[in-house]
């Protein structure tokens, strides 16, 4: 039967190919953070652009507005990212920092570095604020350093993702120039990744793999929500899978704080247990 197939042997070995070659490019020593993004068609283009350039991380902190990409502008990028949500600034930058991430948040006040002077050998994250403020003083303050893009003209500002596109395409090919590759997964991590895209790239995967390979997909990919022991919450590690993706909307993991994110992301009501939404891998 269909659903005890493995759905790398649905697809064509050109497919299958060029999974492995994005798997191959693939980092997480790379990651973006978005603070309280109000415009859907930025936060659409950013999430294109992170999956453009094989960032796998995305982590969005959704304070005041519904984090709900414009599906028109991702053009289903978003279902190959890892997204993770939360509703407090402090708790996204604290989980980072204890997994070794240099934090750095855009500023274009005095004392902000280059962006050629960020370091290209370890862990980090990029902070990207509001349309309208940029990166709250708040935020700011709990970063490890701050930076700007050198401006040659008389502007001294960009959108907020022309500035991810920039700053991405600099470090991803510095880091390529420097060591030859971009992606850093190790072989695990690799093979899972590949699965999980294997399983996405099977068009009707939900009636084709009805059943036993359904469920476990759903555990990579999201299809059903989990609750987590209380010390993977310490550790920050996922809440729970939901897979939207295949229906163009964002699929999430865990659950919504009411009133924060909007149904199409996710449809659970349940008050979240921590500052931690959500966490996705589509």
């Amino acid at each position: 039967m269909a659903r005890d197939i493995p759905p790398q042997d649905l697809l064509l070995s050109a497919r299958r190919r060029r999974v492995e070659n994005v798997v191959a490019h693939r980092t997480r020593s790379l990651a973006v953070v978005l603070e309280d993004l109000e415009d859907p068609h930025n936060i659409a283009a950013v999430l294109r652009t992170c999956e453009a350039f094989g960032i796998q991380e995305v982590h969005a902190i959704a304070r005041h507005y519904a984090f709900h990409p414009n599906p028109k502008i991702t053009q289903g990028a978003q279902k190959w990212l890892d997204l993770s949500l939360y509703r407090e600034t402090g708790r996204c930058i604290g989980l980072l920092k204890e997994r070794g991430f240099l934090v750095a948040g855009t500023d274009l006040s005095d004392g902000a570095v280059s962006l050629f002077d960020l370091p290209i050998d370890r862990p980090l994250a990029l902070v990207f604020g509001t349309e309208k403020l940029g990166v709250t003083p708040g935020a700011l303050a709990l970063c490890d350093v701050r930076f700007k893009i050198p401006m040659l003209g008389f502007t001294q500002s960009l959108n907020i993702s022309v500035a991810a596109a920039v700053c991405l395409s600099h470090l991803v090919f510095a880091r390529m120039e420097k060591h030859g590759r971009s992606g850093d997964l190790s072989e695990t991590e690799r093979r899972g990744l590949c699965d999980r895209f294997f399983a996405l790239s099977v068009k009707q995967r939900h009636r084709i793999f009805e059943g036993s390979f359904l469920k476990a997909a759903s555990e990579a990919d999201g299809e059903q929500p989990l609750t987590p022991s209380l010390s993977e919450r310490a550790r920050g590690v996922a809440v729970g899978h939901a897979e939207g993706a295949a229906k163009g909307g964002l699929a999430l993991r865990g659950q919504r704080a009411p009133g924060l994110l909007p149904s199409s992301l996710n449809s659970e009501e349940a008050e979240p247990s921590d500052d931690r939404l959500c966490s996705t891998r589509t």
